[in-house]
């Protein structure tokens, strides 16, 4: 059975495998006699105890990669398939321990039915054989050990680690030791050779570990300085390690980007494991780095500095972004829709510029008969000319949406009087009035509008939507392809 200690790097790797594979959810199933000891994965919200394609994956002797699990018989029944996240592309990887053993599987899952590319693949069998090397010195950690006695020199702890840099290209023992399973105590082991065996398989480990993620890895001590680093850091510091080891983040990063470091360093610093994410401006566009600080606790539970990792989620960030967006679109007319809307007007009255907007709310007059005569073709071409010409009457700080049907919205910030609210509305009226253009030859209809001008403080937005909402069906009383308001 794992250790508690083990469990915080399993995680780790296990989400490094789901991210470094571009995949939906990583899943990491271990097992003892055929039986299974421990699952750890990320992206799941509900962990299948038993899956079909883990079982199988522990029984084989290389990769195995599913482009689409719906069409293999062995696997289309698979709670990973069939339920969330609805996996398509299946890959795992049998674990080995040393010894020859088998210890389960890592397996990566994606919804999109596709193959890793080359570097996805050994990324992931790196990863699976880090798993293995962590579960087998878990497994030597726990195993009793004979107590005879020796007299020998303490072994430093990260609290006596060299402030001199270490050797180029090379982890120091001593920060392996501090940054993984710390050494057990002298008394523990039979002669020292067995101390520097051990220490010497946790560096090992840990510069397996370190150099197969595509993450930065760094351990700073409790005194502020780098003890080690990895590669990548190494690559995004732009300075080799023997530049870095033995100096502080000021003297590497510099004054600015500690600064923003600063508060969640010092949350690590005094025991909390902490994650953020940081924006980089960049040729080619923003850049978001996602940075987690765990504190490196000793065997008596003081902090004595902590172990960063930080990866790039640009790619994550932007996709986040897109999704988000979208579900605050129109798919016809690419407008904001009522959510997107309603979060734009709230956004500026948050910044305390509820005073100045005017909004606009617009109904369309003898649109119906477009549809049930010509179809819902026709409808949607008439819709989409209306948005552009909507778009083009106001300016670019301005907020055009389609609320769905016929009814449109258009939010004009920055007004200084009401008077500006009508002269727009009475624009949107004459614009509705010109011939659509459609397969079946112009089409003519008109448009409503009622217009409201700034939020009243104590009564908050939604009641300036109320108002424009009211002047709307004052209009359409009036006649319809005419305007009403604003009422302050």
């Amino acid at each position: 059975m794992p250790s508690a200690a083990l469990a915080p790097l399993l995680d780790s790797l296990v989400r490094l495998a789901a991210k470094g594979c571009g995949a939906t959810a990583a899943l990491l199933r271990l097992e003892s006699d055929g039986a299974l000891v421990a699952l750890h994965a990320e992206g799941l919200d509900d962990v299948p105890s038993e899956t079909a394609f883990l079982a199988h994956v522990a029984r084989l002797d290389a990769l195995l990669e599913i482009e689409d699990a719906r069409s293999d018989p062995r696997f289309a029944a698979d709670p990973l398939v069939t339920g969330a996240p609805r996996a398509r592309l299946l890959v795992g990887v049998p674990l080995f321990l040393p010894t020859g053993e088998r210890a389960g599987a890592l397996c990566v899952l994606d919804a999109e039915a596709r193959r890793l590319d080359a570097t996805q693949a050994e990324l992931l069998r790196g990863l699976a054989v880090a798993v293995s090397q962590a579960v087998a010195l878990d497994a030597v950690a726990q195993a009793p050990r004979p107590r005879t006695v020796i007299e020998l020199t303490p072994l430093p702890t990260s609290s006596t680690l060299p402030t001199s840099p270490c050797e180029p290209n090379a982890a120091c023992a001593d920060c392996a030791a501090a940054l993984l399973v710390p050494p057990a105590p002298h008394s523990d082991w039979d002669t020292p050779e067995q101390v520097r065996q051990a220490v010497q398989r946790q560096t090992d480990i840990l510069r397996l570990v370190t150099e197969a993620i595509p993450a930065t890895v760094v351990v700073v001590g409790g005194d502020n300085r780098y003890h080690f680093v990895n590669s990548a850091f190494e690559r995004y510091a732009g300075r080799p390690r023997d530049q870095i080891l033995g100096r502080t983040a000021m003297d590497v990063l510099g004054e600015v980007e500690v600064a923003r470091r600063r508060p969640w360093m010092k949350r690590a610093l005094a025991g909390e494991t902490v994650r953020f994410t940081l924006d980089y401006a960049s040729t080619d566009g923003t850049q978001w780095l996602e940075l987690t600080c765990i504190p490196l606790k000793m065997a008596g539970g003081e902090v004595d500095g902590f172990v960063g990792i930080g990866q790039d989620v640009t790619q994550q960030k932007l996709e986040q972004d897109r999704l988000t967006d979208l579900a605050r679109r129109d798919p016809l007319t690419g407008l904001f829709n009522r959510l997107g809307f309603e979060q734009q007007i709230e956004s500026q009255v948050r910044q305390g510029r509820g005073g100045q907007l005017g909004l606009l709310y617009i109904d369309l007059d003898a649109f119906k008969p477009v549809n049930d005569t010509h179809g819902h073709a026709a409808g949607d071409r008439v819709l989409e000319q209306f948005a552009q010409r909507l778009k083009t009457l106001v300016r670019p700080s301005d907020v055009v949406a389609r609320l769905g049907g016929d009814e449109f919205a258009v939010l004009l910030v920055g007004l200084r009087e009401a008077a500006n609210a009508a002269v727009v509305a009475g624009k949107v009226v004459h614009a509705a009035t010109a011939p659509f253009d459609s397969d079946v030859g112009p089409l003519r209809i008109g448009a409503s509008v009622g217009a409201a001008f700034a939020v009243n403080p104590e009564l908050g937005w939604r009641e300036l939507i109320a108002r424009a909402d009211a002047q709307l069906y004052v209009a359409k009383a009036a006649g319809r392809n005419t305007f009403r308001g604003p009422v302050g």
